[in-house]
């Protein structure tokens, strides 16, 4: 993939370049360590001790996947790891996951830091969302799915399953 996206930003296989993009991905994959939130191990193990079916949808490939979870300790907590693909948007992907696990969206919370594309399905009426956003925010755009009270805002997990913890009963 990397050759491929060199010969079309016409960038010599030769170069420095060249060379230091393919070190610096070489290094995703080995010495790297994923950054995650804080609280997810904590957020993740307390789920675990509710009837929640546990998802882990991400855009990534699942080598990759594999060894996130690995490194941060999460391996075995999800009862489904399903890795979406990059090329394909990805609130269209949630809504054939939702159909092939056969959840309904109206009994679904979604967890993200995407508005755009984690809350998707909730911003359009049909799911329940808790978004963790560590920036500070300047959206309007979610306003109707708050009013309705869908969607939640939070600055960390913990905090997200505490304000939506009605919904998962």
């Amino acid at each position: 993939a990397l050759r491929h996206t060199a010969r079309q930003l016409d960038i010599n296989e030769d170069s420095n370049l060249f060379a230091k993009a393919l070190l610096e991905v070489e290094a995703i994959y080995t010495t790297l360590k994923p950054k995650i939130f804080a609280d997810t191990a904590q957020f993740i193990n307390a789920c675990q001790n509710t009837n929640c079916f546990l998802v882990l949808a991400t855009i990534a490939e699942r080598e990759w996947t594999s060894k996130k979870l690995s490194w941060s300790g999460l391996s075995g907590k999800f009862n489904e790891v399903i890795c979406l693909d990059v090329t394909t948007a990805k609130h269209l992907q949630l809504k054939n996951m939702l159909l092939n696990l056969g959840a309904w969206p109206e009994n679904t919370l979604f967890i993200g830091d995407s508005l755009a594309s984690d809350m998707y399905l909730v911003t359009s009426g049909k799911a329940y969302g808790a978004w963790v956003n560590r920036r500070p925010a300047n959206y309007n755009n979610f306003a109707q799915a708050v009013n309705e009270h869908r969607l939640v805002m939070a600055n960390n997990l913990i905090s997200a399953a505490n304000l939506a913890s009605g919904w998962l009963k």
